[in-house]
């Protein structure tokens, strides 16, 4: 199977993978699609770069549910 580090890091950090694409701008299809063969070093940046956002708002909002408890 291909690209498991970045199928096992998504896993990994509790997101879903209809999250990542729409951080991308496309379908979740399109995104199970892209990783189904080897990216290019482009397109797996882009993905790098999206589940790094994703985490940075998912602590924004962990904080901000902090403050209010």
């Amino acid at each position: 199977m291909e690209n498991m580090e970045l199928r096992n890091k998504i896993v990994g950090l509790r997101l879903r993978n209809y999250e990542v694409a729409k951080e991308l701008g496309v379908t979740a299809n399109t995104f199970s699609r892209w990783l189904q063969v080897p990216l290019t070093p482009a397109k797996r940046e882009l993905i790098e770069n999206a589940i790094r956002k994703l985490c940075e708002k998912n602590q924004e909002i962990k904080y901000e549910f902090d403050q209010r408890s």
